[in-house]
């Protein structure tokens, strides 16, 4: 099971043109960037899924987030509703569930992820830290609807057993690693170093097509 691709089918041509209008990005640019974003978050939460205590702070995250107290709506529902969420003129709730969740995720690195997502993208590090805001709670609804939501398989070894099989590394050699540096104590500026060199956008270029 592909999270990266069962994101993905979830951006149609309306989704990406929703995307590009919050953003302040045009469609091209929106496009590299959310393929950046998704991969970036994936591996994100694959990497902090990698131990106990992450994967119990990210059930509780998914749990409150789907909580009736919670702003924005349950972030199942965005899964095959994404566009409606974006263009239903008050997307400020999911912005909201967005927010608590990115640093939840990856703590005081999501600055350098986004700096990653520029460089590779075109888009600025403002709009590539706003884009993850908003499809954080998309991915997370992606998650829950694979574990089955509030069902026997929202648990840790759920999580565990569904995360340990993405293959973040799967597109060029390096990614993987690039990626798990999110959690490993990359700061922004090396990130940024990282992100630019020319090896990493070679390899990041052909797996988004750029």
């Amino acid at each position: 099971m592909n999270l990266i691709s069962l994101v993905s089918d979830q951006l149609d041509p309306q989704t990406l043109g929703a995307l590009s209008g919050m953003i302040g990005e045009d469609e091209a640019t929106t496009k590299s960037a959310v393929n950046a974003v998704i991969p970036t978050l994936v591996g994100a939460m694959a990497t902090k899924g990698a131990s106990e205590s992450g994967r119990e702070e990210m059930l509780g995250a998914f749990n409150s987030a789907a909580s009736a107290d919670t702003p924005g709506p349950n972030p199942m529902d965005l899964v095959g509703n994404f566009a409606g969420a974006l263009g239903g003129g008050d997307n400020s709730g999911m912005m909201q569930m967005g927010a608590s969740l990115l640093p939840m995720l990856m703590g005081n690195k999501a600055g350098g992820a986004a700096s990653m997502i520029s460089a590779v993208s075109g888009a600025s590090a403002g709009s590539s830290n706003k884009l993850m805001t908003a499809m954080i709670p998309l991915v997370v609804g992606m998650v829950m609807k694979q574990l089955g939501g509030g069902g026997g398989g929202m648990n840790a070894a759920g999580l565990a057993g569904l995360l340990g099989g993405q293959d973040t590394s799967a597109g060029p050699a390096g990614l993987g690693d690039l990626l798990g540096g999110l959690s490993d104590g990359i700061d922004m500026q090396d990130a940024m170093n990282i992100a630019k060199s020319p090896a990493a956008r070679g390899l990041l270029g052909k797996l988004f097509g750029r």
